[in-house]
């Protein structure tokens, strides 16, 4: 069966001080935390890991100490390794701007959804495919991440085809294979390296009226 990492949910008391940017009072939100950027902590200066809330857009901050390594004869006089990539989930990441707010429904924890062949999917995504521009997401990426990668399911009582786009601005990027009744599974990765914003749009051909398809969370690489 197909099954998704659960989103860890954090509960931040208003109390809580250390690190947070924002806090919950007004808000009475139980926060869902999710990492949205990190930067690697050098020999001399520290990094930090960026967390926001996926419902109020509250953010706090972890430090992570300098490492005070210096240069080892071993790496060739250029000083530190490069640091680790991370990979991150792009659909929880905040929307720059979007179609509208449901075009990316996160089914969570009890939800289920049945796909094409009858495989359940919890703690998943729906992805809204419709004509032209009215099904589409924008994220600001600032040439920060390396590449996306991702699997999408044909949604049970789905006919006709659908497939996703994506954009780095106006240019078209990348397009993936159908999903139809005989291809209900399509995996996929691209490079986006130096993409300041992307735009994923969710398409779809046959159909009169706007379609979710199943989508386990798409991933996205931060650039070493």
């Amino acid at each position: 069966m197909k099954w998704t990492k659960t989103i860890i949910t954090v509960v931040v008391c208003c109390t809580v001080s250390v690190g947070l940017l924002s806090s919950c009072g007004e808000k009475n939100c139980e926060h869902e935390f999710y990492l949205s950027d990190y930067v690697a902590p050098t020999a001399t200066e520290n990094g930090h890991n960026d967390y926001a809330c996926l419902n109020c857009g509250t953010t706090y901050q972890e430090a992570i100490p300098a490492t005070g390594e210096t240069e080892s004869p071993t790496d060739g006089g250029f000083g530190e390794e490069p640091a680790p990539s991370r990979t991150l989930d792009l659909l929880s990441f905040p929307a720059y701007s979007s179609s509208d707010s449901t075009a990316i429904a996160h089914l969570q924890y009890e939800a289920e959804i049945l796909d094409f062949d009858n495989w359940k999917h919890e703690n998943c995504y729906q992805i809204c495919c419709g004509f032209s521009d009215d099904c589409f997401r924008r994220w600001e990426l600032n040439d920060g991440y390396s590449e996306v990668t991702g699997t999408i399911y044909m949604r049970q009582g789905n006919s006709n085809s659908y497939w996703l786009e994506f954009y780095d601005g106006e240019q078209l990027i990348f397009t993936t294979s159908r999903l139809s009744a005989t291809n209900t599974k399509v995996e996929f990765n691209f490079d986006v390296t130096g993409v300041e914003y992307l735009t994923m749009y969710g398409r779809k051909e046959g159909a009169t009226a706007g379609t979710w398809i199943i989508a386990d969370p798409i991933h996205i690489t931060t650039v070493e």
